[in-house]
Order: C-alpha cells, then structure tokens, then sequence
C-alpha cells in the first residue's frame, strides 16, 4: 500500500486559479458571441466602474483640498505651537533653574537649621553641663569640716566651726542643784603666824581675841635640781697591774648622767605637751634658774631610750587589742622632713597603739594589730580596711556629715533629710537600749530600722533616676553617697544588733588630734625611724595610761626605771581624781 501526499494550496495558487477560471470562462463567452454584444456591455460596464471612480477621485480631491487648507491650518498652528512650545520650554528651563535654586536654598537652609539645631543641643549640653560645674563649685565653696570630712584646720573660710549636736536649750555652766566645788586645800610644808592687829581698824577700839582663827594658804611650784655624785677610788691590781674600783649603779655609767625625772620629764614635755624639742631646752634653763642646760643630742637620746624600754609595755598593748571585741582604727597625715606621712591608730576601750609610716593604704597595716584581727573593726569608709577583718562598723558621724552637705548642696531631693533623721534615730534607740538593756535593741525594731532604711534608698534612686548630667564629672556628691550607703549597708548599720558596737568613730580620731598638734607645734619630725617611731611608740604607752585612768608622767618614769608589765591587765585602784 502506497503513501498518498495531501497538501492545501496556498493563497497565492488560489488566486491564480480563480484568474484562470475568469479567463477560461471570458474566452467561452467570447467564442459564443458573435456580434460583440458581450463586449459592449463590458466595455459599459467598465466605463461606468470609471466614471464611478472618476465620481470616487472628484470626492478625494475635494477631500484633498478640505485636506490641504486644514494641512495649511495645521501647519500655522504648527508653528504657533512650536512657538508656545519654545516659550514653554524656556519657561520649563527657567522654572528648573528657579526649582535648582530653590532646591539650593532649601538645602542650606536644611543645613542651616541642622547646624542650629546641632549648636542648639551642644549650647544645650554646655548649659546644663555649666549648671553642673556651678553646684558642683558651690558645692566645694560651701564644704567645711560640718558637712564633710575636711579637717577644721583646712578651712579658710571665717564660718564659725559648729557640731552636728542639737542645743538643748540650757545655759551655760553649772545647772540648777549643780553641788559647787571649792578649790582644794593642800598640805602646808611651811606656816608663817601673822602679826596680830593693835587696834579697831574702824574705832581705833581694844580688840580681844574671840579665839576662832583664820586660815588662808598659798601654793606654789618649785623646781630645784637635785645632783648625786657616786664616788669610788681606784685601785691597783698587785699582781696584774689592772685598775680596779667599784662597779657604779646603771644611771652612772658616764661621768655625768641625767636621772630618770629629767628624762621622763624631757619626754612628757616632748610628746605629750607638743613642745619642740627647743622650747623645752629653754624651759629647763629657764625654770631652774640657768642650773639645767639639756642637750638636742640628750632630747633625741631620752626619747630612743624610752622607746626601746617600752617595747615589752607596747607588746601587751597590741597583745590586749588582739584580744578585745571591737577595735577602732584611723590615720591622720602629718610632715616628716617636709613630705607628708601618717599615723595610724588601733583602739579599744582599755588600750590604744600608735604607728607610722611612709605611706597610706593597706601597705601600712600588715603587721599591726588590724592584721589577723577576729573582732569588729570600726573604721571610715576606707577600703584598705577591708582587706583585714571579719566584721566591719563604718563612721556614721561621717555619712551624718556627707548628708549635710547632700542637703545644703541638693535642695531638690529629700532622702538625705529622711535619711539623716534615721540614723539619728536608730543611734538613740541603740543608746537607750544599750543603758536599760545589756543584749541591745530587739531584732523587731532593728528590722524595722532596717526595712526603712532601704525605703530611703529607694527614693534617692528615683530622685536621681532623671536631670543627672551624663559627665561622671559634674554628678552631685549625692549620687555616689547613695550608692555607697546601698553596697555598705550592713556595715553601717551593725550597730543595731551589737551593743558593744559604736555608732561612731570618735574615739579614734579624737586619740590622732595630738598628731595634729604635735605638728602644728613643733612641726612634724625629721624622719620616721628614729623621730615619728618613737614619738607613736610615746603615744602608745601615754594613751593607754590615761584611757585607764594611770598618771601619765608616773607611767614615763616607771617606764625609765625599767618597771614593765603595766598594761597586761587593768589596774586594780584606778585614780580618782587628777587633772
């Protein structure tokens, strides 16, 4: 079986077949007219079809020239538009120069206005910056010794000096039902009888003896010096040669010496009157009538003598702080050859040790008593403490002040009021508790202090939460304070549930005033080895002795005549009176 091919025709064989259907079927046509009829009527036909399109032609020319006149029209129109569109362009150029410009200034006044604005914020932030720096100098302009930790003798203002203690409203002296106490009569070495009067002195009458006699006595000081000379002869050795002669007491080995009264006496002026140690030569010389002339070489060697003495005296001072329940301790700079050093104090309520150094810091107390020590440790706010220690009690006379300041610095916040009026609440309630009751305060009140204490905080946290300056540099002292009392807390209020413990370290820094003193006195010292060593080792022995109620001056000579073991436990007959 064969494969048929089948394809359509396509347009163009169509039209030519329909062409040769109209050919085939004219030359038919043709062939059977004979007369030309055929013709004829085609040839009308086609003359009409030309007419018809002549009739077609007239319309289009007509159209043509309809055509040309709106052409003609158009093109005027044409030109007009082309000219508006000129002018429109021109206008378009111009308005996008103009619209540049515009943009320009708008630009730069964009620039302008964030330039303003820019100097605006930083005029802002100088302002509230500048406002920073001036509380901060008033606040420094306003800083005296009772709302800060300034020292009085730093202040050079003319502001009178006060305390943080409130008037109670009485006047000075002896109050009402006060017992008044005469001046003490002494024992006379010497009576003198005064000539009894002739006469009246009024009348010029008899006077007859009544037999009452009166007494009046006048006590005075003398001071005379008082010289023994040891004698011995020497002898001659028959057999070796050797001088011999008889040993002498120990404060005559040199062939001439100073007792023990002067030394102690040298001493005592020395250290416990802040004398220098020129004023004392010339007290001597003077007060004895030119018969006593010490030398500096003697001042300096009396006082290394007593040092070294007192070291087993000092050893049980350090050996009772070790022992004792709470220990206060502080430091205070003075001058050492013109550069600043320190001395630092440890205490208890029956025993108080003095020692220098060079430096301040923790360096300074490895090797004192706060070294290794069990008790409670009162102190201010200095870290260095810290490091030593188990318990911690912190000045509150000294946050008592800061508060203060807090106050008369920052009168927009309240916390340091409510918070200085608790603490002077909760020392009251610790103080009568500690008079009527021997464990203290009671663990309900000591919370409550406690809980309220932390409400405080929480205020100046949100006092302070805005219109702070961001610069550390400007923030007020409040701040700082605040966050402080937070981290420290337990160690400013340890005093609530300890009878035992202060308030307050007061008692350390009234034991350092004779530093101040001393050096304002005399001074300062020339070096700390053999001067400021032996000036704390003084302190510590005469501090001790008076804290126990023991003569001090009885206490340097007993020192000198080598009579140790004082301070290892309490007098028995403490003195009643003296100065």
């Amino acid at each position: 079986m064969t494969r048929l091919d089948y394809r359509l025709p396509t347009k163009r064989e169509r039209e030519l077949k329909l062409k040769l259907d109209e050919a085939t079927h004219r030359i038919d046509q043709l062939m059977r007219d004979t007369t030309g009829a055929s013709i004829i009527c085609d040839l009308e036909q086609r003359i009409s079809r030309l007419e018809a399109k002549v009739a077609e032609i007239d319309k289009v020319k007509v159209k043509n020239a309809n055509l040309v006149s709106k052409n003609r029209e158009l093109g005027l129109l044409g030109k007009s538009q082309k000219k508006l569109i000129a002018s429109l362009k021109l206008d378009i150029k111009i308005a996008h120069s103009y619209g540049a410009d515009l943009e320009r200034m708008l630009v730069k006044k964009e620039q302008r206005r964030y330039e303003w604005a820019t100097a605006a914020r930083r005029l802002g932030v100088e302002v509230t910056e500048l406002r920073a720096e001036n509380r901060k100098l008033k606040a420094q302009l306003n800083k005296s010794p009772e709302n800060s930790s300034m020292p009085p003798s730093s202040c050079t203002t003319k502001k009178k000096i006060v305390n943080l203690r409130e008037k109670s409203g009485k006047t000075p002296g002896g109050q009402p039902g006060h017992i008044g106490h005469k001046r003490r009569r002494y024992d006379a070495d010497e009576k003198v009888a005064i000539a009894d009067p002739c006469a009246c002195p009024a009348c010029k009458g008899t006077l007859v003896k009544s037999g009452k006699e009166q007494k009046r006595s006048v006590t005075d000081l003398v001071i005379t010096v008082w010289t023994t000379e040891y004698s011995a002869y020497d002898y001659d050795c028959t057999r070796c040669g050797l001088k011999v002669y008889a040993e002498f007491p120990d404060c005559a080995q040199n062939e001439s010496n100073y007792g023990n009264n002067v030394r102690a006496v040298v001493t005592y002026l020395t250290n416990r009157c802040n004398m220098s140690n020129d004023n004392v030569r010339r007290f001597l010389w003077e007060a004895t009538g030119h018969k006593l002339k010490v030398s500096k070489g003697s001042v300096h060697n009396f006082l290394a003598s007593f040092a070294k003495k007192a070291e087993g005296d000092i050893q049980d001072i350090k050996d009772a702080l070790k022992t004792s329940s709470v220990m206060g301790a502080d430091a205070t700079h003075t001058s050492t050859s013109g550069v600043q050093s320190y001395v630092y104090t440890a205490n208890s309520e029956d025993a108080v040790f003095y020692w220098a150094s060079a430096v301040k810091g923790a360096a300074p107390l490895y090797g004192s008593p706060v070294d290794g020590y069990e008790g409670v440790l009162v102190h201010d706010h200095d870290t260095a403490y810290y490091r030593f220690g188990k318990h911690h009690q912190e000045c509150n006379a000294h946050v008592l002040r800061y508060l203060k300041g807090v106050r008369q610095n920052e009168p927009g916040v309240t916390w340091a009021n409510a918070m200085s009026a608790l603490l002077c609440e909760a020392h009251d309630a610790a103080k009568d508790a500690r008079e009527n009751n021997p464990v203290g305060l009671s663990v309900e009140i000591s919370k409550d202090i406690e809980s309220r204490y932390s409400a405080v905080l929480v205020t100046a946290e949100a006092e302070y939460a805005t219109g702070v300056p961001k610069n550390p540099k400007y923030r007020p002292a409040g701040i700082a304070l605040s966050i402080r009392l937070n981290a420290f807390r337990s160690n400013h209020l340890a005093f609530l549930y300890d009878p035992a413990i202060p308030f307050e370290n007061n008692r350390s820094e009234r034991l350092l005033r004779c530093v101040k003193g001393k050096t304002k006195q005399s001074g300062g010292f020339r070096s700390i080895t053999n001067g400021q060593n032996h000036y704390c080792d003084f302190l510590s022995i005469a501090q001790t002795a008076a804290i126990r109620d023991m003569e001090v001056l009885g206490v340097v000579l007993d020192v000198f005549e080598g009579n140790n073991g004082m301070f290892k436990e309490l007098p028995a007959c403490p003195l009643s009176s003296g100065p």
